[in-house]
């Protein structure tokens, strides 16, 4: 899967610090599907000026199940800590 960073519309502090970064593309692939439909995948940036293959890429979790109320969504992201600073 391949993204584009495009600020947020919901909150002006969030797409301000989001700015710098858009129009960034970013590769995503699925690490695998387990049930209760839990969706891993690793990220990073794609800058064609940068080679990124000795960093480290962070775990982004999708974990969709039933609730009471209807279906929960939760993502957690892993590995944002083992990103370089000027990355982050």
């Amino acid at each position: 899967m391949r993204g584009v960073m495009s600020p947020t519309t919901v909150n002006a502090e969030v797409a301000k610090a989001q700015k710098p970064y858009e129009g960034m593309r970013s590769n995503h692939h699925r690490d695998g599907t387990r049930a209760p439909l839990l969706i891993p995948m690793a990220s990073g940036p794609i800058d064609p000026n940068i080679d990124y293959s000795a960093e480290p890429t962070t775990l982004i979790v999708f974990r969709i199940e039933d609730d009471a109320d209807g279906v929960k969504l939760t993502v957690t992201e892993t590995g944002f800590d083992q990103i370089p600073l000027e990355r982050r």
